[in-house]
Formats: C-alpha cells, structure tokens, sequence
C-alpha cells in the first residue's frame, strides 16, 4: 500500500543563504541603503537620504585595516 505525498510549506531555514548586515540611512556608512552604484574598491555614487542629489564618494583607508 502506498501512501500519497503531503506537500510540505517552505522552510524557514537559512542554511546556505547569504544573511548580511542590515542596511544602514547613514550615508558614510558602507551598508548605506541609497547605493546606486559601486565604481570600484574607493568610489561609490549614492543617493542623498532626501532622495534628491546624487553624491560622488571616495573612501578613505581606514587606520585599523583595509
């Protein structure tokens, strides 16, 4: 005798998924949440916290580390 196979909901496990920190409304940070696009390891260009201006950023090295 065979059974039928019960459908089972989707799982809430985040094994193997990539879990990051939350996005930041500060705009120096580097989570900042109004990146447009990242133009390579030291310039970046967001959108200012108003939604209103685009912004040109350059990071500098940090004394701690890379």
């Amino acid at each position: 005798m065979t059974y039928p196979v019960k459908k089972t909901p989707p799982s809430n496990d985040l094994r193997g998924v990539d879990v990051t920190a939350p996005l930041s409304r500060r705009e120096r940070d580097n989570e900042y949440k109004g990146v447009v696009v990242q133009l390579g390891h030291h310039w970046r260009v967001i959108i200012c916290k108003n939604g209103i201006q685009f912004i040109l950023q350059r990071k500098e090295a940090s004394h701690a580390g890379a």
